[in-house]
């Protein structure tokens, strides 16, 4: 007999079991809450050689698989590995630690179905958590019928290592995960250079519990952009004909749809520079939280007969919006309602200044660059042909120096951030150099 242990995302502090720096000789350790007896039992099946499996759950869905090897309370950790300490979270030394030694992309349907039976639900909703024995014999039985990936170590990703990585807070970060949960659907917006993409991304890493870019795809939209390319529709071959060709979110979709028990995420940029009415098309209705899953399934412009189409329920969406492109049209107010916004502005603190000053940019230096874009953003949102969506973001000051920072700033000033004033004033490009002149005054002033 082996031990299934089933953890649920709500609870939030099993998540962070996770310790990077917890590596001894390939292994890993999870720290997990559990009684005494429980601990007894597990304890004792491992000693006289059992095996068990460790199943991570992100959004309720099994998401990593990882063998057991050995189960320790902390105070015998602490005995055992006394030259490699790894402590679990502050406040919580009666945590249970599984050393594991594998982990897998995809956890096994055969257990999640088990899992999933009516007859469990009601502990496994309640108590977080649970134990469950079955067939070892019928489990690696199947097991090796999976084609599993395995994941390196530093592939997990967590709220810890987005948070380090990203400049808005942590507050800003719970209403993304939030909205992006409650609706299926997140638009993040703002000005140029405030990191959309980077976050996005990563955004959809956290969710899932790793980097895995096979479940995470980004396209950008453009004007010319259709239905065709998106969905599905009669693409010309070499021999002259036509032949329906699927486009790149119906194939993601399909992906999404034969693995139901992970979640998958479709990045779309510059979102609303495309004829979104176009290219959803029929699509436009399912995009909707409450109205995905077969239930809702649909026929397509170019379906065969009897063929019908459904957004999965594991699929999210987000979308990034530049709002600082006087190109762009109002966004489409049948998609405005399905999705849920979050403004992004500069973030310029004493995180921005640390970055910079990691990254060899003395810190007198970085405090200048700092207080002169707090100016000209000041200016620009305060421009009635302009506002808050025109500002200058930190992200075009996030690449690291490769040579002396003088020459790196001024690079970024006169190739970047300038041609963007200009075309921020172009009927008054007085007031562009003036701005342009001032950020490159700071060269002056540090004798650079």
């Amino acid at each position: 007999m082996g031990s299934f242990i089933f953890m649920d995302k709500r609870n939030e502090s099993m998540i962070n079991r996770v310790v990077n720096e917890d590596k001894k000789d390939g292994q890993r350790w999870w720290w997990h809450n559990d009684n005494t007896d429980n601990f007894k039992i597990l304890k004792e099946r491992f000693d006289h050689g059992d095996t068990g499996f460790y199943c991570f759950c992100v959004n309720s869905k099994p998401q990593i698989l990882s063998r057991i090897i050995s189960v320790k309370n902390y105070e015998q950790y602490e005995k055992e590995y006394d030259t490699h300490k790894v402590t679990p979270p502050k406040g919580e030394y009666d945590k249970v630690g599984f050393a594991t030694i594998e982990n897998y992309t995809k956890a096994c349907d055969f257990i999640v179905n088990y899992i999933n039976e009516d007859e469990y639900q009601g502990y496994v909703q309640n108590n977080k958590h649970a134990i469950l024995d079955f067939d070892l014999e019928g489990y690696e039985a199947k097991m090796a019928e999976l084609k599993l990936k395995p994941i390196k170590i530093n592939d997990f990703y967590t709220k810890d290592h987005l948070l380090k990585e990203a400049f808005f807070s942590e507050a800003t970060f719970d209403r993304m995960v939030q909205l992006l949960n409650h609706k299926k659907n997140l638009i993040l917006q703002g000005p140029p250079g405030v990191g959309k993409t980077f976050i996005a991304k990563r955004l959809a890493f956290q969710q899932i519990g790793y980097r895995d870019p096979e479940r995470v795809q980004m396209i950008q939209f453009h004007q010319s952009y259709s239905y065709e390319d998106f969905i599905q529709g009669y693409k010309p071959t070499e021999d002259g004909r036509f032949t329906l060709k699927e486009g790149t979110f119906y194939q993601f979709c399909k992906r999404a749809q034969n693995d139901p028990h992970h979640t998958y995420y479709f990045i779309i940029d510059e979102i609303n520079r495309g004829n979104l009415s176009k290219i959803f098309g029929e699509l436009m209705m399912l995009i909707e939280g409450d109205k995905r899953g077969e239930d809702f399934a649909i026929p397509l412009t170019y379906s065969r007969k009897g063929e019908t189409f459904y957004l999965p329920d594991n699929l999210y969406l987000i979308g990034l919006m530049n709002t600082a492109d006087r190109s762009l049209a109002v966004v489409d107010y049948a998609l405005r309602r399905r999705f849920a916004f979050v403004d992004l502005e500069p973030s310029l603190g004493e995180k921005f200044i640390s970055y910079l000053t990691e990254n060899n940019v003395p810190g007198s230096f970085a405090n200048s660059l700092k207080r002169k874009l707090d100016e000209i953003n000041f200016t620009i949102k305060a421009d009635p042909g302009l506002g808050k969506g025109f500002m200058i973001g930190q992200s075009y000051f996030c690449s690291v120096p490769e040579d002396d920072h003088a020459e790196w700033y001024r690079r970024i000033i006169e190739n970047e951030v300038g041609p963007m004033l200009e075309e921020y004033w172009f009927d008054d490009p007085d007031t562009a150099f003036e701005h342009t002149d001032s950020l490159l005054s700071i060269l002056k002033e540090h004798h650079e």
